[in-house]
């Protein structure tokens, strides 16, 4: 049996070719929810969809009647997607997922497609308050790839993963079901000040995944002693007053990112009074070891782990063990 899933993200979709749940092709494009809410138009998303679909087929000789289905999961589900489906409310389940998938209603395909509904922390339907509004914390496509990191693996019934991307992700796990989320902009934020800031300059030339633990942890400091607004500014002055080689300016600023991260999650761990040390970093090896160094810095009774996604990416995992609990 062939099928097809697509994982639509904020800046990037990729599209899986799979048989027997199994991925024999991939492709993917820099297009992502964010060209459609800067372009007003659904349409680049849109199209961008049947585009890989078409090419998977293509590329392996194949005829639209031999997929049996399309599985959507992420920003396309979104008001910026191609369908808005309604977020489920914590605590969710793997199970409640897989019951709550819906039909794509205006077929994009000349076959039938799911949407995967997304994850968020406040149970009301109704219009919130502006106060409200930011307390209410949302996942899109991530509550796939948490369950493609928990399944099979029973040591992770309790847990926290943290999910870096142009969104940093934050779930906690507890009895394997997804009970609380803290969202963050970490990735958007780090391309719009490279981009778009003065900072820009001090931050240009590229690394080779080195760093410098002391200014990861002169990052994090400044920030939890300053606020993420006045430590970035460091980024600037280094450049400006001393012999900071690339590599240090880019792990201070990783530092002070990372530890708005961080202070804000111990925050929310305080409030819920959420008790659990294991956290495990989906992404970079070099975002798992600023992780580390903060967390370590703070409190070493935490335990974190490094989760490298090798040829089959957990959002992939997700998508197929909600398919194989039907």
């Amino acid at each position: 049996m062939y099928s097809i899933y697509f994982d639509t993200g904020t800046t990037n979709t990729r599209a899986y070719l799979l048989k027997d749940y199994k991925v024999i092709l991939s492709k993917s494009r820099h297009v992502g929810a964010r060209n459609t809410s800067m372009e007003r138009s659904h349409s680049i998303l849109r199209d961008t969809l049947v585009s890989l679909f078409e090419e998977l087929l293509v590329d392996r000789g194949l005829y639209p009647q031999q997929i049996d289905h399309a599985c959507i999961s992420g920003m396309a589900t979104s008001g910026d997607g191609i369908q808005t489906v309604p977020h489920l409310a914590v605590p969710v389940s793997k199970v409640d997922i897989q019951k709550s998938l819906v039909l794509l209603k205006n077929p994009i395909f000349p076959i039938r497609t799911w949407l995967v509904p997304g994850v968020k922390t406040d149970s009301s339907n109704g219009v919130a308050t502006p106060e409200e509004a930011t307390r209410i914390q949302q996942i899109r496509g991530e509550e796939v790839e948490v369950f493609g990191v928990i399944e099979g693996n029973s040591s992770l019934n309790d847990c926290t993963v943290i999910l870096t991307g142009s969104h940093t992700q934050i779930v906690f796990v507890k009895d394997r079901k997804i009970v609380d989320i803290f969202s963050n902009m970490s990735g958007e934020l780090r391309e719009a000040i490279i981009k778009n800031t003065i900072l820009g300059g001090a931050l240009s030339e590229g690394i080779d995944g080195s760093f410098n633990e002391e200014m990861v942890l002169l990052g994090s400091h400044q920030c939890e002693k300053y606020g993420i607004n006045h430590a970035l500014y460091g980024v600037r002055t280094m450049e400006v007053y001393s012999n900071a080689t690339s590599i240090d300016k880019h792990s201070y600023f990783q530092g002070v990112l990372t530890s708005g991260v961080v202070h804000g999650l111990l925050q929310r761990m305080k409030e819920n009074m959420n008790s659990a040390r294991r956290i495990f970093v989906v992404g970079r090896k070099t975002e798992f070891d600023t992780y580390r160094l903060i967390f370590n810095d703070i409190d070493k009774d935490f335990i974190i782990h490094y989760l490298e996604s090798d040829i089959v990416p957990y959002s992939v995992r997700g998508y197929t063990a909600l398919m194989n609990c039907r």
